[in-house]
């Protein structure tokens, strides 16, 4: 069967499956059948791409992609805002851009240059900060842009924060520190990333054990939890599953 066949066969099965699940009029059924290539068309056009592109996750799948093809498209217009209006949010978010685009350096400036006036002591940029110089592998920098915004907004509360600030005092080296920090963010950490980073704590300090009992209540909790947990943190869980199976193969190899 030539493969253009095989092709337009896919496509109706594609378009149909779309029809019925989605309860579709009826009458699109009739069309993909009779019409195969000419149908699958004008029902792609008429219904599938409205609705991709209309859709949450639809918008997503499109950002992801124009991100893939021209990654700093947006920065161009958000230096020409900056360029218009120097302030507090045209700061942020070209040094938001950058950070998605790994750029920390230059982040790093434009975050230090919005923490003027009023908003020396914002605890949302400064947090910002914190995380652009730990990326940066500034970590004394970062440790400092913590202790300040504890210092001025002893009241604010970031599970985020507070989990950066226990990596923070780790890459330091202030192992004891670190370890009471971890301790407390996983008594009440809600993702999975806490018991994660504990547990490479753990495994730094060759304390094996430690470290798989962490991860094991991550995977056992993992295996009941709802659909919507799985898919937040998937990529920490398949990080979690490939970090207990190297701690169990250390340890058989012992």
């Amino acid at each position: 069967m030539p493969l253009i066949a095989l092709v337009t066969i896919f496509c109706q099965i594609l378009c149909g499956v779309h029809i019925m699940k989605t309860g579709q009029e009826r009458y699109w059924l009739y069309l993909v059948i009779i019409l195969p290539g000419l149908g699958c068309t004008i029902y792609a056009v008429a219904v599938l791409i409205p609705e991709l592109l209309g859709s949450y996750k639809g918008r997503q799948v499109v950002k992801g992609v124009q991100n893939k093809i021209a990654p700093t498209r947006n920065l161009k217009t958000l230096r020409n805002q900056l360029t218009l209006s120097d302030n507090v949010e045209s700061r942020t978010n070209l040094a938001d851009e950058l950070v998605n685009l790994k750029q920390y350096a230059e982040a790093i400036t434009h975050y230090k240059a919005a923490l003027s006036g009023i908003h020396s002591e914002n605890p949302e940029i400064l947090l910002k900060l914190a995380f652009a110089e730990f990326a940066e592998g500034n970590y004394q920098d970062c440790q400092h842009a913590l202790d300040y915004l504890i210092k001025h907004n002893p009241d604010f509360r970031s599970p985020e924060g507070h989990l950066l600030y226990a990596r923070t005092v780790e890459a330091i080296g202030n192992l004891t520190k670190a370890e009471e920090e971890y301790k407390v963010l996983v008594s009440y950490y809600a993702g999975p990333d806490a018991c994660f980073f504990y547990a490479k704590f753990l495994q730094s300090q060759n304390r094996l054990d430690e470290a798989i009992e962490q991860l094991q209540q991550v995977q056992d909790y993992a295996r009941i939890a709802p659909k919507y947990y799985k898919n937040v943190h998937k990529v920490c869980l398949s990080e979690i599953r490939k970090l207990l199976q190297q701690l169990h193969e250390k340890i058989n190899t012992q």
